[in-house]
């Protein structure tokens, strides 16, 4: 009899035969623990050591600081590895709802997904300009 997927993982067994699909990933540096290799090229040699065929994901950045920038991010590794990263937009839901709607608009017209996360207990606050913290 045939070993079912969760005891092939339990073994450690890379599932190389799967389709293997991370639907909530995160990359680049984040402020509480170091992440080695945390860029999309670090991101896709542990999806290949893991046997993960894609993630959907969304850069710290996003849930943190800038989610403009952190946007901006996972659509350039998206194009770098396309069918490995897949972005998911992500708003901070303390910016003005125009604000909100034109950047969700932007990621569309630059072809990401129609996914959209809202991270409202990290977004505790509006960045006091682009690209820098509040």
């Amino acid at each position: 009899m045939a070993m079912s997927i969760y005891d092939r993982a339990k073994l450690g067994e890379v599932l190389r035969d799967e389709l293997i699909i991370d639907a909530h990933a995160h990359m680049g540096p984040w402020y509480n623990f170091h992440i080695p290799d945390n860029d999309a090229a670090g991101m896709v040699s542990c999806l290949d050591a893991a046997g993960i065929d894609t993630i959907v994901s969304a850069p710290h950045n996003c849930i943190g600081p800038d989610y403009r920038a952190g946007n901006e991010e996972v659509h350039a590794a998206a194009q770098q590895f396309p069918g490995r990263i897949v972005p998911y937009v992500t708003v901070n839901p303390k910016y003005p709802q125009e604000e909100i709607e034109a950047e969700i608009a932007r990621r569309q017209r630059e072809g990401d997904p129609g996914a959209v996360a809202l991270v409202v207990r990290l977004q505790v606050r509006r960045a006091r300009d682009p690209g820098q913290a509040g």
